[in-house]
């Protein structure tokens, strides 16, 4: 029984590793400007400036285009106005 624990060979077959059940990752492709972007919001809590604590950072993921807008708060309702007071789009 101690001998099936500690054998490399017994272990490899009983536990196949992560990577081999995994599948290859693929790419998601957007289709327009504006389909598919990535938004971040940053803390910069520890260095506040004139009130704003907070980036809001966009990336368009297939253009590339990025912008990034200054936040006092993280509520859900000042992050809908910076979007749609800002222009995101291209």
């Amino acid at each position: 029984m101690i001998a099936l624990s500690t054998c490399p060979y017994c272990m490899s077959a009983r536990n196949p590793s992560a990577s081999s059940k995994m599948q290859p990752l693929k790419f998601i492709m957007s289709e327009t400007v504006g389909h598919r972007a990535q938004v971040d919001l940053i803390s910069m809590e520890s260095m506040e400036i004139n009130g704003y604590k907070y980036i809001l950072c966009y990336v368009d993921h297939l253009s590339g285009f990025s912008d990034v807008a200054l936040m006092r708060t993280k509520k859900d309702s000042t992050i809908f106005d910076v979007n749609y007071t800002r222009d995101f789009t291209v």
